[in-house]
């Protein structure tokens, strides 16, 4: 992939870094782009709106200031040998109060999914607090199903007669993996339909 990459130009990918480190992150698929678009704040506030277009990472990011500078800070500081930057995000859960959850993001010059230590180049900035869309979930109907599937989240069979969830667009998930889905995104992960 890197030999297709001209001079002045990096990869970068969005993803998720999962809570359990057992689980792998889910990267997106990478976008070429000139390193001085993003390394010029100016230009990175014009341009890391589009780019998290193609994205799972929730709207709030899309044009949230502290993300973009951390982002074109991050990538003026890289050295110009560095190819690839991820940028990924996950919340993290206060079990008390849920409504104190974090967004938190890290953006690595190293695949999230290939370490399993952590001890990766980066840093980690606390976002926002998160709140998952009460209109997104309450758009999810259930639904017994007639026909055996396979949920596109986790990956599992979806049994005929099971209880699935079932979004406007009509794609059926296990509840589980749909509420979780949604509290990091309003798309439907198969089609990008969007919930509300």
């Amino acid at each position: 992939m890197a030999a297709t990459l001209s001079d002045g130009e990096l990869w970068v990918s969005f993803g998720f870094e999962p809570e359990n480190p057992e689980e792998e992150a889910i990267i997106g698929v990478p976008m070429k782009v000139r390193r001085s678009l993003l390394s010029s704040h100016e230009s990175a506030k014009a341009i890391i709106p589009l780019l998290l277009c193609c994205t799972t990472l929730p709207e709030q990011f899309h044009r949230c200031p502290e993300f973009i500078r951390y982002v074109s800070e991050y990538v003026r500081s890289l050295h110009t040998h560095v190819r690839h930057l991820y940028v990924y995000g996950h919340v993290a859960w206060d079990d008390i109060d849920p409504s104190e959850s974090l967004w938190f993001y890290r953006l690595s010059a190293e695949d999230p999914s290939s370490t399993g230590d952590g001890d990766r180049e980066g840093y980690k900035v606390v976002m926002m607090p998160h709140r998952r869309s009460a209109s997104a979930v309450q758009a999810v109907k259930h639904v017994k199903l007639e026909e055996a599937s396979e949920c596109a989240i986790c990956l599992q069979d979806l049994l005929v007669g099971a209880e699935a969830a079932k979004l406007p667009c009509s794609h059926v998930y296990h509840g589980g993996c749909i509420v979780q889905w949604l509290d990091r995104s309003n798309q439907c992960p198969l089609c990008r339909f969007q919930v509300v």
